[in-house]
């Protein structure tokens, strides 16, 4: 509360209330007003909330596996988000979230096509369980290195892929990201990857002390029969660090 009654800016007392039951939570924003905005929450045995109505009316859900990760969503337009989990530690009980596909969109990567789901899919380090990898609905990459603390060095994205421009293939030049790329792919034409790179600096206590954008790191174009795995390593002649090698997961696909 802000001042008191009848001083110019006062502001009143803002309550909201929480009550808690073994099905359900509501929460009132406005408690005690003439405005009051109440949020219900509907919980399952595990006391997750299943189902959600907010304080226009709309109504979302979602369904957990057994470890509570969240397997689908649905909002209030009735879309529904899916993910997929891949699941570590001894008891397997520990989900890194593999796949999510999102509601049909109209295709902006190969126009004219039928609408199709948006995927985004997630890579993991096999030992450290580090994410290396994020592939993008449109056909992007993105590859992150670390260093021996887990905190993320490198982060390495896929600007563009063109071709050779040899008969049969698109002219060179012509900018397509992943799934366009693997079209190409399909018709034998040649094709160059594209990079920018990011690089984040820490000191011994896991402190980020500096950042360098893409106009201070040199990423070399890369080819599908020169391996396309990118190697960034610093513009400037400072000799502050050795290259930095960034390991793909797996070569771009469908």
């Amino acid at each position: 509360m802000s001042g008191t009654v009848g001083q110019t800016g006062y502001t009143p007392a803002y309550t909201t209330q929480v009550t808690y039951g073994v099905s359900q939570t509501v929460v009132v924003e406005g408690y005690g007003t003439a405005a009051a905005v109440t949020h219900t929450y509907t919980l399952d045995a595990q006391g997750q909330a299943t189902q959600t109505s907010d304080g226009l009316g709309d109504t979302s859900s979602a369904s957990y596996d057994v470890d509570h990760d969240v397997l689908t969503s649905t909002d209030a337009n009735h879309n529904t988000t899916t993910s997929l989990y891949q699941y570590v530690d001894p008891t397997g009980s520990t989900g890194l979230v593999t796949q999510t596909v999102r509601p049909a969109l109209t295709s902006y990567v190969l126009p004219g096509n039928a609408s199709d789901p948006v995927t985004t899919r997630y890579r993991y380090d096999p030992h450290s369980f580090d994410l290396v990898e994020t592939d993008k609905p449109a056909g992007g990459i993105v590859l992150y290195g670390y260093d021996g603390a887990h905190s993320v060095m490198t982060t390495t994205e896929l600007l563009k892929v063109t071709t050779s421009g040899l008969p049969g293939c698109p002219s060179s030049g012509a900018p397509a990201l992943r799934t366009a790329a693997v079209t190409m792919a399909n018709t034998s034409c040649p094709l160059t990857y594209h990079w920018r790179a990011r690089v984040a600096t820490y000191d011994r206590y896991g402190e980020r002390v500096a950042a360098t954008d893409g106009r201070g790191v040199a990423v070399p174009d890369t080819t599908d029969t020169g391996g396309i795995t990118p190697t960034a390593t610093f513009t400037d002649t400072e000799p502050r660090y050795a290259p930095l090698c960034l390991r793909r997961a797996g070569r771009p696909d469908g």
